[in-house]
Order: structure tokens, then C-alpha cells, then sequence
């Protein structure tokens, strides 16, 4: 079964705005329309695991 990403997401509290600040992860969320590994974004961003890793738990921590 596949999920399909919202097109209009509202931001609920500061937490959830806090954590889009970063451009990085506002493609990171449109980059998770399917499974992906935090080295396959990596990849794909040019940026190292560990990087991305962070930027999906700030994600994850905000209820992103």
C-alpha cells in the first residue's frame, strides 16, 4: 500500500515551525514520498548520512 504525501500540510504549533526553518528539510519531506535510507537522501542532497540522520530526527521530534 503507498501513501501519498499531503499537498497542503498545516503547521500546528512552534516545534513543527521551528524544524522547517531549514530548506534542507522542506525537500527532505518531499524526497519521503516513498522509502527512502538516510544514505540514499544523502546521496541524492550530497550531504553525508550523519547530516541528513539529524535533520529526520528534527523532523521526527517535531511530529513532521
Amino acid at each position: 500500500m503507498r501513501i501519498l504525501m499531503q499537498d497542503v500540510f498545516y503547521i500546528e504549533d512552534l516545534k513543527q515551525a521551528v524544524a522547517l526553518l531549514k530548506p534542507i528539510r522542506i525537500e527532505l519531506l518531499k524526497r519521503m514520498d516513498e522509502a527512502r535510507t538516510c544514505p540514499e537522501l544523502a546521496e541524492a542532497f550530497g550531504e553525508t548520512a550523519q547530516s541528513i540522520y539529524y535533520h529526520v530526527k528534527a523532523l521526527e521530534k517535531a511530529g513532521l
